[in-house]
């Protein structure tokens, strides 16, 4: 790939995720209201509709019958959406138990349940894509220690500095941690094999730093997540807990 492709290839990605993370705003936020914020609740009329991803997340789709939707919970800690598909004919759920009972084994998060219902297009976009939705799918509506689910996918020196820029209550990420983020090699890499895709990419949360995350994907559908490794590139603590 020429140096001008893979800068195009690298924008674009860089793009996605900032046109991923502003989809939820103009649209009512349960969490904006503390006092009345809902302790479970369906999707409501005028809150985000997670199906929007397909628009910024060009090259994914769900399952034939399915669509994605979501749960709101605040469990009084903090408050945040759970995921998950349902056939299109299919009456939401309407609490997080609702949501988890229909397990067979109940010590199970299940917080990515949903991805089994995505598909690629079995481009390298695509991949890239369905990561990113799995890291990052669940960051929107968040409140109070939820908000420790923010790790984001850096792609290049525009995304960097995005970050780079932003002072943590109060906290500046300091010149040495700065210094060794510019040095790190940011682009995403996706390598399709004939029945497994690699996909590594570069994301930073405040309260660890900035990490590298390498999947090994089935290439077929269901794209089985087979193995993740994370590796702590710079680390870097805001000093919050929540």
């Amino acid at each position: 790939m020429s140096t001008t492709a893979h800068t195009i290839v690298v924008t674009t990605r860089q793009n996605t995720v900032d046109a991923m993370r502003l989809l939820p705003e103009g649209h009512t936020n349960p969490s904006s209201n503390v006092t009345n914020m809902p302790k479970d609740s369906p999707k409501l009329d005028g809150w985000f509709d997670v199906n929007e991803y397909f628009s910024v997340l060009n090259h994914l789709s769900m399952q034939p019958g399915y669509v994605l939707d979501y749960v709101y919970n605040n469990s009084g800690s903090g408050g945040q959406p759970y995921l998950y598909a349902r056939r299109v004919d299919s009456i939401p759920f309407s609490t997080v138990n609702e949501l988890y009972n229909t397990y067979i084994d109940k010590t199970i998060g299940h917080t990515y349940d949903y991805m089994a219902y995505i598909k690629t297009d079995d481009t390298e976009e695509s991949f890239f894509q369905y990561v990113t939705l799995r890291i990052m799918g669940g960051q929107f509506y968040l409140w109070w220690h939820a908000n420790y689910n923010d790790d984001t996918i850096i792609c290049d020196a525009t995304g960097l500095e995005a970050i780079l820029s932003v002072i943590f209550w109060g906290k500046d990420i300091t010149s040495e941690v700065k210094s060794k983020a510019r040095k790190l090699n940011l682009a995403p890499v996706v390598e399709l094999k004939d029945d497994l895709v690699i996909v590594r990419v570069i994301t930073f949360t405040k309260w660890g730093g900035f990490i590298e995350e390498t999947y090994i994907i089935n290439r077929l559908f269901p794209h089985v997540i087979k193995d993740l490794k994370t590796q702590i590139l710079v680390p870097w603590e805001c000093g919050v807990m929540f």
